[in-house]
């Protein structure tokens, strides 16, 4: 048996024991519950006593008196974590970032972060580091093996991820977000996928096909499909902005702002980011997309009631 699952057993045991009513439960119990013989329940009950409070160095006891098996010390009390509403914030902003498996992320999210934080609209208003998701390494082995891969891709406008066959070509990260660059081969063409955005990798037993490559860019990119907007807000937020499809920017009519002429690939994409500057970006143009954000945004409050 590994340690981890030595571990895992203990801190099971720990969690029998501290939920029963009085502390303690039998040894038959704990035996019937870990599938463990007598030694091994030693075993166990040993490794919980190096468990410790660090800040202020309790110990956690459980030792066995007779057939009972019994707790001993407050750092062995376990109580559920509650969270703040910014301390969920800030988890639900980096668990996509961790390569803790699927499985682990979701409970994590499922028994921390509230409802109104897991809704996909929300989380992406969440600032955060680039993320590199859970799939960089296996990409990037694919990649360097020449595998053709399967991936499992959520693009902003979708509500569901899907599946898709690809050739990986190259890695790429920009000040915002990294992304697996591929060869889309139902589509026959050179695609850009955010890695924070795929949810799942796996290898076939083919290897790739040579492709030329038809980008040299994430701004060219863009520039290549893209809605083109004008936006406008304060001269030092449009400074600060780092989007790979700024095109320009220029001073504005009103004083003390500019106007920033951007490609974007989703409009969704954009909308978040207008709702995310909290009224200091406005959309100028074109005006068809004014209308547009405005349904979206009154969607979004539906929703939260």
């Amino acid at each position: 048996m590994s340690h981890d699952e030595r571990v895992w057993r203990a801190i099971h045991l720990l969690e029998l024991v501290s939920s029963s009513e009085d502390g303690s439960i039998s040894a038959a119990e704990a035996r019937e519950e870990l599938s463990c013989d007598d030694a091994e329940l030693d075993g166990y009950i040993e490794l919980i006593s190096t468990l410790a409070d660090r800040e202020r160095g309790l110990r956690a006891i459980i030792y066995r008196d007779g057939d009972t098996v019994a707790i001993m010390g407050d750092a062995a009390q376990m109580s559920p974590l509650r969270l703040s509403l910014g301390e969920s914030i800030a988890l639900e902003s980096v668990l996509g970032t961790l390569d803790l498996g699927a499985e682990v992320t979701e409970r994590l999210r499922n028994a921390l972060v509230p409802d109104l934080l897991r809704n996909e609209v929300r989380r992406h208003l969440i600032g955060r580091d680039i993320s590199f998701g859970s799939w960089y390494r296996m990409l990037a082995e694919a990649i360097a093996d020449g595998v053709r891969c399967r991936i499992s891709y959520r693009s902003h406008d979708d509500a569901s991820s899907r599946e898709r066959t690809v050739d990986p070509l190259d890695l790429e990260t920009t000040t915002e977000a990294a992304y697996l660059v591929a060869w889309d081969i139902d589509k026959d063409s050179e695609r850009r996928y955010r890695l924070e955005r795929i949810e799942g990798v796996t290898f076939t037993e083919d290897s790739v096909v040579p492709h030329q490559r038809t980008s040299t860019s994430i701004s060219e990119s863009l520039a290549q499909g893209a809605y083109r907007v004008v936006l406008e807000l304060p001269h030092d937020e449009a400074e600060r902005l780092s989007w790979a499809g700024i095109r320009s920017l220029e001073e504005a009519p009103a004083e003390g702002f500019m106007r920033v002429r951007v490609d974007v690939s989703s409009m969704r994409w954009l909308f978040d980011q207008v709702l995310a500057a909290g009224g200091s970006m406005h959309i100028v143009a074109p005006p068809e997309m004014i209308p547009r954000f405005v349904t979206y945004a009154q969607s979004l409050a539906v929703t939260t009631d």
